[in-house]
């Protein structure tokens, strides 16, 4: 799954800016490459994502290097560099506004980001359902929980009934021993 979330990383054209003249003013847009695979390149093998987001650029920025570096003497030529160097669309050119769409890729890269984009889909469908289960059954043991509760209050309050009835039986009995022995003292 990590190495097909590199590539789709990879696949989804990864913007590289730098500002490249001295006065650069912040209100324009700084100039921009886009470095992206060309069609046919080789997917990345045993690429490992951390999750932590300095550390994965880090690893696509080697990854990049190494899957440009055709002749492997760690360094870029131009050569190297034409297929994957790219002007970036700018929005308001051809009616494009600079965002990615459905269909904007050819080929296998886009048929690949395609179906990484489905397999998202279906895993937060799945996600949303595990969730869903889950938050359910919690429901229903709530629910249980409270039955027991509501039988225990009425046992308890039933308890408390028959200690009162007890209480004043006892009261009763003991006025009764009380008022006989208020007529035997009479009697003497």
């Amino acid at each position: 799954m990590r190495r097909s979330i590199l590539f789709a990383i990879l696949a989804t054209c990864v913007a590289s800016s730098a500002v490249l003249a001295d006065g650069h003013d912040g209100d324009e847009r700084p100039p921009m490459l886009i470095l992206s695979p060309p069609e046919g390149a080789d997917k990345p093998e045993g690429v490992e994502m951390t999750g932590d987001p300095r550390e994965d650029f880090r690893t696509i920025r080697r990854v990049f290097f190494d899957m440009m570096d055709t002749d492997g003497d760690n360094q870029l030529s131009r050569d190297e560099l034409r297929d994957w160097v790219h002007p970036p669309k700018m929005p308001g050119m051809d009616g494009d506004d600079g965002m990615h769409h459905e269909g904007g890729m050819d080929g296998d890269m886009g048929e690949h980001v395609r179906r990484l984009e489905e397999e998202l889909r279906e895993l937060h469908r799945e996600r949303r359902m595990e969730h869903r289960e889950r938050m359910r059954e919690h429901r229903e043991h709530v629910q249980e929980e409270m039955r027991h509760l509501r039988e225990e209050q009425q046992r308890i309050a039933e308890h408390l009934r028959e200690m009162q009835e007890e209480a004043r039986r006892i009261e009763e009995e003991a006025q009764k021993m009380e008022e006989m022995g208020d007529e035997e003292m009479h009697e003497e």
